[in-house]
């Protein structure tokens, strides 16, 4: 006569239990862009440009990056600009397409700074990890020196959690500041393809770093996130726009470069953004 209340308790137990992956679900449905907004803005931990010493700009995002940097020497924020020497590919080392470190001086160049300005830090770089170590010896160096990072919004969290992990003390001497993205929008990211190739690469990219250092909570967001993202995707492909500018073939950190003053201030006066746009020329 007691096996009917157990299993009656066992049922409740087990609609307990059900009740917050009901709730979970309903809330994705009725709160999915909020939630989506909320993710994209988490990633973002850029600073509005202020005084610093130096600027670095971190490769990759040529086309927006280092318009910020030059306009922050321009405007006195910074004296001069610091970039990662890139590691090469070959079609670099054939001279089909420019490295990423060189397209970045090119453009600093026509956007106005003096070559002596701008000063390459050696290491052969091929990941944020190694620009932080490129500038961790730069600052054993200069040990008083400020310096503002200059990165895309969605990567800023990452840099700064690796940079703070290589530079341990130093670190109180960077911030980073935010280049502007016209194409993609924290409000709409998942609308595009580009934007979702953005965002869920960086998570999967905190993945691949917390594993080895070991954040029990950005380990599960960055399991869980992607994968819901993921389903997403799979869901509105054909919704999706395509990206604006592919990669270039050889260089995976290297966007675009300008062949002249002309196409780069053209290019500028499309930069925008909430932090750095009012500094962009």
């Amino acid at each position: 006569m007691s096996h009917p209340p157990i299993r009656c308790v066992g049922g409740l137990r087990r609609w307990h239990l059900a009740i917050p992956v009901v709730l979970c679900g309903i809330a994705l449905v009725l709160f999915h862009r909020q939630i989506l907004v909320g993710i994209g803005k988490w990633l973002d931990v850029g600073e509005r440009p202020r005084a610093a010493d130096y600027v670095m700009v971190l490769p990759g995002g040529e086309d927006r990056r280092p318009f910020v940097a030059a306009a922050m020497v321009r405007s006195g924020l910074a004296t001069a600009v610091l970039t990662a020497e890139t590691e090469t590919a070959p079609a670099n080392d054939e001279g089909l397409v420019p490295a990423a470190d060189s397209t970045m001086r090119q453009t600093l160049l026509l956007r106005g700074i003096p070559a002596e300005q701008i000063h390459v830090l050696p290491g052969h770089s091929n990941s944020t990890w190694t620009d932080a170590v490129a500038l961790a010896k730069f600052l054993r160096e200069h040990p008083q020196s400020t310096v503002a990072i200059v990165t895309d919004s969605f990567h800023t969290r990452r840099s700064r959690w690796v940079f703070q992990k290589v530079l341990r003390d130093d670190f109180r001497q960077v911030f980073f500041v935010t280049a502007p993205l016209d194409t993609v929008s924290v409000d709409s990211w998942w609308t595009t393809e580009e934007g979702l190739s953005n965002y869920i690469s960086e998570y999967f990219k905190l993945v691949i770093y917390v594993i080895t250092e070991g954040s029990l909570l950005i380990l599960v967001l960055g399991i869980a996130i992607p994968s819901w993202l993921g389903w997403k995707l799979y869901h509105t492909r054909s919704g999706l726009r395509p990206l604006r500018n592919p990669a270039t073939p050889g260089n995976c950190r290297s966007d675009v470069g300008f062949a002249s003053n002309a196409e780069a201030d053209s290019q500028t006066k499309h930069q925008s953004g909430p932090r750095a746009r009012e500094f962009v020329d």
